[in-house]
């Protein structure tokens, strides 16, 4: 092993909901580094496909050990997101 990090997961979905952008972010914390970090989802506030806001919205947020849990972590935030949001219009 070389130490260079390794990231695994590293996904970014934009969602339009009700004329709002939002972004689904999912990253790998740690990479080969020890503690092991593992992955965390956030959302945050987006526009043209880009993060203009990296205030979180804290109740979307979510870590996970594995990167099979993050990657399904990430598309249940998605579809939380859209289910939430949806309700307040």
């Amino acid at each position: 092993m070389s130490d260079e990090l390794k990231w695994g997961v590293q996904l970014k979905t934009f969602v339009d909901i009700n004329r709002d952008q939002y972004c689904v972010s999912t990253v790998d914390l740690g990479g080969n580094l020890l503690p092991y970090a593992g992955f965390e989802t956030m959302v945050f506030n987006a526009c043209d496909y880009k993060i203009y806001d990296y205030a979180e919205f804290d109740e979307f947020t979510r870590r996970c050990p594995t990167q099979q849990q993050a990657i399904l972590g990430h598309y249940s935030t998605i579809d939380k997101l859209i289910e939430k949001l949806s309700e307040d219009d």
